[in-house]
């Protein structure tokens, strides 16, 4: 059975820092892992612009694309954005799921 999960998305922008927040708004009611996601586009310089995510793992993909069920960690890898790191860093890294990507640069 599905539980419910009620989310509060927080967007703010200062200084130059967008900052997107998910935050539970309330409990679920039952033990809940959930993947949040979004559709936005922005146009970073691959070479100055910097990212932040405080996120310890990622969920790979197969090679169509479907996510493949497991939970990868992101430390080491071109996904590992736990300190301000340059958008693309690590885009030509020999890395199997950037291989999956078509990538102008």
């Amino acid at each position: 059975m599905a539980a419910a999960v009620t989310l509060l998305i927080v967007w703010s922008s200062r200084a130059g820092t967008i900052t997107v927040l998910y935050l539970p708004a309330t409990g679920t009611d039952a033990a809940t892992g959930i993947t949040t996601t979004n559709t936005l586009r922005f146009a970073f310089r691959a070479t100055t612009d910097k990212g932040t995510i405080l996120a310890d793992d990622f969920t790979p993909a197969d090679s169509a694309l479907i996510p493949a069920r497991k939970i990868a960690p992101a430390a080491g890898t071109p996904f590992d954005f736990g300190k301000p790191t340059p958008i693309g860093a690590s885009i030509n890294d020999n890395n199997q799921q950037l291989k999956y990507c078509s990538v102008t640069t």
